[in-house]
């Protein structure tokens, strides 16, 4: 499975409802800002699936996968099923960080798979601003990127992330424990090919390389919407 220079957790990428300007000669922490505030307002997605796996060990294998996410400003909750393992988990920002799982079952093929909620989530996109790399241009349609590293603030965990500077969502991230060694990543994702419900843009490919193996996450249903009105039933399944 291809692994290329995307993308999510994603999960996920987001168009800006705030006016267009030239981001590239924003300050750091503004567009950081400017960022985190496209990603996190008020709205919601539900996108369905399959994983196919290619592990280091054993064989290859499918399994049926939906991601589903209710963003606030302040809010980020998340549910994922994969297969019939399923997972829940709410996320606080703000001067406070707090993780709650809300619901849990059947987590073995997570652990199995090496798979986190947080890997799927954009959580990681609320830790703490340390720098700025210099700007890079990912894939064939050479995404203009400006590439930042953040540090979870209650854990030893690190993460390069490259945000679009056109959509202000995340197209590629690693994961490094204990160090800043990227060239040797714990996990990396990244997104590829995007699709818009009522202008929200949703990734349609995701690729995710972890101790386990290659991940292709392939979504061929999406829904999405801006606003404070959700579907009741989004998180029933």
């Amino acid at each position: 499975m291809k692994i290329t220079v995307f993308s999510l957790l994603c999960f996920v990428m987001s168009l800006s409802a705030v006016a267009q300007e030239d981001r590239s000669k924003m300050s750091t922490e503004s567009f950081v800002a400017l960022a985190r505030k496209a990603l996190i307002g008020e709205s919601w997605l539900k996108m369905k699936g399959n994983i196919n796996t290619r592990p280091k060990e054993g064989e290859r294998a499918r399994y049926p996968f939906i991601l589903t996410a209710l963003m606030r400003k302040d809010s980020l909750v998340v549910k994922t099923k994969l297969e019939e393992s399923v997972m829940k988990v709410a996320y606080s920002f703000g001067e406070a960080h707090s993780t709650k799982e809300l619901e849990s079952k059947n987590k073995e093929l997570y652990d199995k798979l090496q798979l986190r909620p947080g890997d799927f989530s954009l959580s990681f996109m609320y830790w703490d601003l340390m720098k700025e790399y210099d700007v890079e241009h990912l894939g064939l349609a050479r995404i203009k990127c400006r590439v930042f590293l953040l540090a979870d603030p209650d854990e030893n965990e690190y993460a390069k992330v490259w945000i679009s500077e056109k959509y202000l969502g995340p197209v590629k991230v690693m994961w490094k424990t204990g160090s800043l060694d990227f060239d040797k990543p714990d996990r990396l994702l990244q997104f590829e090919g995007f699709t818009k419900k009522n202008n929200r843009s949703m990734p349609k490919e995701a690729y995710l390389k972890n101790a386990y193996g290659d991940m292709q996450i392939k979504f061929n249903e999406h829904e999405g919407d801006y606003g404070l009105k959700f579907p009741q039933k989004l998180f029933n399944f």
